[in-house]
């Protein structure tokens, strides 16, 4: 099954033992912080880590998953009746619904063909309001996560402007 990490329920829970709450998460309410209360879309949300502490810090999340496993875990877990939990893709969403989105981890990678990142683009672009942002990572295929890493641990910003 591809990518069964996130649709197999024994896995999916695995993968969030795995995946705990890291500097990431900050980095990502932090920047999404810089303005209280935004509507806010985390694309491609998996089990909700990121989605639960954006709506704890008051603002009001949507996470869209194709994974419905993966949402059925983000279901389950404590305050995650304060999110909105839809299983979908980019083409599922209302247009000029949100502040902000954001896609964390490797979720840009998902998308393989430069179709696939284009089309997600564009309906992201629809999605959010004249001045929204998307804020997203991505992983660097040259990186060596088992080699040491210089004095610091820096981060890479990617914001887009609607």
């Amino acid at each position: 099954m591809l990518h069964a990490e996130f649709r197999d329920p024994l896995l999916v829970a695995v993968h969030d033992a795995e995946c705990p709450r890291t500097h990431e998460d900050d980095f990502f309410l932090r920047v999404v912080g810089e303005v209280p209360r935004r509507r806010v879309l985390d694309l491609g949300c998996g089990t909700g880590r990121l989605a639960l502490g954006l709506a704890a810090a008051g603002h009001v999340v949507t996470g869209v998953d194709p994974a419905r496993a993966s949402l059925q875990a983000a279901r389950a877990k404590p305050g995650s009746e304060r999110v909105t939990w839809v299983e979908g893709t980019s083409a599922d969403l209302p247009d000029a619904a949100f502040d902000v989105a954001v896609m964390t981890s490797h979720v840009a990678q998902f998308f393989v063909t430069d179709e696939e990142f284009d089309r997600a683009l564009t309906d992201l672009r629809r999605a959010l309001v004249a001045g929204g942002r998307l804020v997203f990572d991505t992983r660097d295929p040259e990186a060596r996560r088992w080699e040491p890493v210089g004095d610091g641990d820096g981060e890479l910003l990617v914001i887009a402007r609607r």
